[in-house]
């Protein structure tokens, strides 16, 4: 392969695509083109230099700008970009997390709507943070576990009272059928 004349055929190839779109500079096109085909054209060099595909697999740091300093933020591919080998060899993984972050996106969604709900007096209690801008996850689930608690109780509670009005109940019936019965005994 003649990396040069691979180039020319590209550049006529995006010419052709072009011509018909006055919006876009051609020649701005081709430029991009050119700043990119040195990048590509240094991998290909590498490749047929090491006979191997091998060169396809090197990650080397991803590097950004951060208040001034260049600090490392995840990994990149040297020859193949990692977006393009996750779209066509892992689509379905991607999907996958694609599914995930739209549901965490929603639920998010949902407690920040619950928290936006609640009383200034509720916001100033100890379940929320010193900030009254979200839930102390701590504080939350101790509270939680004493309403829980308390409810438990109630349930307890209410529950013997019931239990007991209906024995109360099935007393008083019976006690009034042993005064009739023992009134009816008297006039027999």
């Amino acid at each position: 392969m003649n990396r040069s004349i691979e180039e020319g055929q590209i550049a006529k190839e995006l010419f052709n695509r072009l011509e018909g779109i006055p919006l876009v500079d051609k020649y701005d096109a081709y430029q991009q083109l050119d700043n990119t085909w040195t990048i590509i054209n240094s991998d290909l060099e590498e490749i047929i230099e090491n006979q191997s595909l091998d060169v396809a697999r090197i990650v080397e740091p991803r590097m950004v700008e951060k208040n001034k300093k260049e600090v490392q933020e995840g990994w990149q591919g040297r020859t193949i970009p990692f977006e393009l080998a996750q779209q066509e060899l892992l689509a379905d993984d991607l999907l996958a997390i694609k599914s995930l972050n739209n549901r965490l996106d929603a639920i998010s969604l949902e407690l920040d709507e619950i928290f936006e709900s609640l009383t200034e007096e509720e916001r100033a209690s100890e379940i929320t943070n010193d900030a009254e801008d979200s839930f102390n996850k701590s504080a939350f689930n101790k509270y939680l576990k004493q309403l829980i608690h308390q409810k438990a109780l109630l349930v307890q509670r209410l529950n013997k009272q019931t239990n007991l009005s209906q024995k109360k109940s099935r007393l008083v019936n019976r006690l009034k059928s042993f005064l009739l019965n023992l009134i009816t005994k008297q006039f027999h």
